[in-house]
């Protein structure tokens, strides 16, 4: 489970069993917050956790076709999409959606990019593609996407979007089950948002 800020994002982990050699949280922390645009801390041991994370956002997917699209070529039906949908192929410039990031999630999109940018192999500023995504829209909304982001490590994502013009209420987990991810690398210690150190010291 994953719930985004234009900022932040919170991951809600798995029950983890002792002795399989996957770090766990403090004791009574069941999900890993991180602020997407701050923290040199989380820029160098956590650019994948947040390739993968927004790679599941559909805003963020949305946004990289409406910033980088430079060019789309259409595609046939596939099975699972309704039949009135049109399927495009789609080139993406990742380098041109991040100078493009606008809004109040533009900063956290923009860095997202350039850990995608970054796992190429190339530096902001200079053409890091094009990165492929499939799109379909039924009439004038998109209805589903798919692609790899790159960087994720996750293979393929396809998000399907439905029940257009439904009212969404989420509200972020308690804090005092949050722990900063910051908390989690070597030597790393941020102050809880319930007060305290993260690492309980």
């Amino acid at each position: 489970c994953v719930v985004f800020e234009p900022a932040s994002l919170f991951v809600r982990q798995p029950s983890m069993t002792v002795g399989t050699g996957t770090p766990g949280l403090p004791r009574g922390k069941s999900w890993i917050s991180a602020g997407l645009t701050e923290s040199p801390s989380l820029r160098t041991n956590f650019p994948q956790f947040v390739v993968q994370a927004e790679g599941t956002n559909p805003v963020f997917l949305l946004d990289l076709v409406a910033w980088g699209a430079v060019s789309a070529a259409p595609i046939g039906r596939v099975a699972g999409v309704p039949s009135s949908a049109r399927g495009f192929v789609v080139d993406v410039d990742l380098a041109r959606a991040q100078t493009a990031a606008t809004g109040p999630s533009g900063p956290a999109f923009a860095r997202a990019i350039g850990y995608e940018i970054g796992s190429l192999g190339t530096g902001a500023g200079t053409s890091a593609g094009p990165f492929v995504m499939r799109v379909w829209i039924d009439g004038s909304k998109v209805v589903e996407l798919e692609g790899s982001p790159p960087g994720s490590g996750v293979g393929v994502t396809t998000v399907s979007l439905s029940s257009f013009g439904t009212a969404v209420h989420v509200d972020p987990p308690p804090s005092s089950e949050v722990a900063d991810i910051v908390s989690l690398t070597p030597g790393g210690e941020r102050e809880n948002a319930g007060g305290g150190d993260s690492d309980g010291a």
